[in-house]
């Protein structure tokens, strides 16, 4: 049963707002409503049928149960059916039907009172209460502000629950904000109407009134889009400083390009030449590396470091994971066997005159050296905090951040972030791949179709949404062993807890087709190139975001070909994510239709843009600990429509 927020008691380890990715329990305060709900003055008459909802008491006279059958039954937990018997303050008698879990209702049916938000219609001339959200007593005569929860990780209740328990933190949440926007109290009471940030978002969260939170969430918007403004124009003023040019040669580029088996697309030709000149320039680079999965940028920055390191400078990579590290060093082995390459791993105290490469253990390494580098590049950049790629840093050190995951918070950086920008958008090969979302019933013929897939000699994935929680929360050790009962001696295990050894081996075994079927965790999802994978499950697809879908999609057909993704939803997409149901919408709608996006959207830019119709344009702030842009956004989940961004870029002389 859906239910409306209400303060949560529950003590969360880790807290909330740790599980939300945030730096501290302040930027809580930073999570925007999407709505009010005015709970003042419950009525005590039914509302006419088909009239919208309404806030209303009602007596409750008792309750029928049902088992899955449809005969009567007295155990809740057999119960699929319950039907409420309630009557208004004036006599007037109707039902609450519920469906499917009526566990919820176990409190409800116990009380002589309920108070609920919902709407009313008729079903064999008996009034019926549709859509309920119960409402605590407590929360009579109140402002609710309704909150989007995390698909897959958090409900809304809880979001909202750990909102209410912070709002103390409401002076350290306003001078944040200040922080975040770059603006003086001056300007912000002159862009705002707010004397001081903690009032405004008093007013977001605790309004008195559905206009005054409307309104405190119409000036957030708008505070939103004036920070990246002020951002895209700030990023927009370079500086000399003589040290970061590094004298590359475009005959040494020539060279490294005719060392390669095949010819680069036109788009990635255009970037290395961006890549180049900026480096050479003795203005330090902040360039964006943003292509489609397939689309190649892994050559792209590559050859430039290459290139970079034969002209004496030190440049080093960061990866997302260890397993892009060792496919970095191979594809630099393959292509550039005569340069000098060298894998930063934990503890590690001395770094030689080569290529470095490693994960977040280069920030490490180069602080015990007390080294500096003149070019470095992260890969996946939105895997990384601020902080991180700010600890690379030197007044002379070139950035290039990569990524082939089109988020919209990169979507953003991409159209309205006043960085340089490098866009890839044609992939090396042709390659043709079916996206279908595959239901319950579905499920033989899914195993059907991966025999024939298996019997041609061509490799499937089985992606889980976590090591330990797989369909009807089996671990992927026990999916496996039912994949291997299908499929005897062909199926390899991969995922993030099992040692670096194993996890490289699986994966050997799948390059060399020893194996046909990979059943894995997300482990798989950025940059693993796996040459004959040919289709890719994704096994409860809703848990998953759009762009981390997009990414494993891109896993199919690397080398070209017809290839197949799978949406697999073992399970009926359930309605209790969200309170979005206040409005007629439901957490199972919004999940089918982002769901959806991925079949009818192969680009990724595309997708990205999608995306951010439906969610917005994702935390684009330049301060905190979790990953950020380079422009300033200041509530990450507030949606902020592209179009009032371009209009206030032009109203500011920037290109859009």
């Amino acid at each position: 049963m859906p239910t409306a927020i209400a303060p949560s008691d529950k003590k969360e380890a880790p807290p909330v707002w740790k599980r939300m990715g945030l730096a501290a329990p302040e930027e809580l305060l930073l999570w925007a409503p999407h709505g009010y709900l005015d709970f003042s003055t419950p009525h005590y008459a039914f509302p006419e049928a088909n009239t919208g909802k309404r806030l209303f008491a009602c007596l409750v006279n008792g309750h029928r149960m049902f088992d899955k059958d449809g005969f009567p039954t007295s155990s809740m937990r057999q119960a699929r059916r319950l039907v409420i018997s309630v009557k208004d303050h004036w006599g007037n008698a109707a039902e609450i039907p519920v469906f499917g879990n009526v566990w919820d209702w176990k409190d409800a049916i116990q009380q002589q009172e309920l108070y609920l938000y919902a709407e009313t219609d008729f079903f064999n001339k008996t009034l019926q209460i549709r859509k309920a959200l119960t409402i605590d007593p407590s929360q009579l005569g109140s402002i609710v502000a309704l909150y989007k929860g995390i698909p897959g990780r958090l409900k809304a209740q809880t979001v909202s629950g750990a909102i209410a328990e912070n709002l103390t933190l409401l002076e350290r949440a306003g001078k944040l904000l200040l922080q975040k926007c770059r603006l003086s109290l001056a300007e912000f009471d002159r862009l705002t109407g707010y004397q001081t940030p903690h009032a405004l978002l008093l007013a977001l969260h605790a309004p008195n009134s559905v206009r005054e939170g409307e309104e405190a969430l119409a000036i957030t918007r708008e505070l939103c889009v004036q920070s990246i403004v002020k951002a895209a124009q700030a990023n927009k003023i370079t500086r000399n400083v003589p040290a970061s040019s590094i004298p590359i040669q475009d005959e040494e580029v020539a060279k490294l390009l005719s060392a390669l088996p095949y010819t680069l697309t036109k788009d990635q030709q255009i970037a290395i030449q961006e890549i180049t000149a900026d480096l050479r320039s003795k203005r330090p680079m902040n360039r964006l590396l943003a292509g489609d999965v397939g689309t190649g940028k892994t050559l792209v920055f590559l050859i430039p470091l290459v290139a970079a390191h034969l002209a004496g400078a030190r440049v080093a990579v960061m990866t997302a994971n260890q397993l892009l590290v060792e496919q970095a060093l191979r594809e630099l082995a393959e292509y550039f066997p005569d340069v000098p390459t060298f894998q930063v791993k934990p503890g590690t105290k001395d770094l030689p005159n080569a290529i470095l490469i490693g994960t977040t253990s280069v920030i490490g390494a180069l602080a015990r050296v007390k080294g500096t580098l003149d070019f470095v590049v992260t890969d996946e950049q939105h895997k990384f905090a601020v902080s991180q790629k700010q600890s690379l840093m030197d007044e002379h050190t070139n950035l290039l951040e990569a990524t082939a995951t089109a988020i919209p918070r990169t979507l953003a950086v991409v159209q309205f972030g006043g960085m340089d920008v490098s866009l890839l958008r044609e992939c090396p090969v042709q390659k043709d791949i079916a996206s279908r979302i595959v239901l319950s019933h579905e499920k033989d013929r899914l195993l059907d179709f991966i025999k024939k897939v298996a019997a041609a000699g061509r490799q499937t994935a089985i992606v889980y949404a976590a090591v330990n929680t797989g369909s009807e929360g089996k671990s992927i050790e026990d999916n496996a062993a039912k994949w291997l009962k299908h499929f005897p001696d062909q199926v390899a295990i991969a995922h993030g807890q099992m040692p670096a050894e194993e996890k490289q081996e699986a994966l050997r075994q799948m390059r060399d087709k020893e194996k046909l079927i990979l059943v894995s965790s997300t482990v798989i999802e950025v940059g693993i190139t796996l040459p004959s994978l040919a289709c890719l499950i994704v096994v409860n697809a809703e848990r998953f975001g759009v762009a981390q879908l997009h990414q494993l999609r891109g896993r199919v057909s690397r080398h070209g070909g017809r290839g197949y993704f799978f949406l697999y939803l073992p399970q009926p997409v359930t309605d209790d994510e969200d309170d979005d149901a206040a409005y007629g919408k439901t957490a199972a709608d919004r999940t089918m239709k982002r769901l959806q996006l991925l079949v009818d959207h192969s680009n990724g830019f595309d997708l990205a843009e999608k995306d951010a119709e439906l969610r917005g344009l994702g935390d684009l702030s330049s301060t905190g600990s979790s990953q950020h842009g380079k422009t300033a956004f200041l509530f990450p989940n507030l949606k902020i429509h592209v179009h009032e961004l371009k209009k206030a870029l032009v109203v500011a002389g920037l290109e859009a």
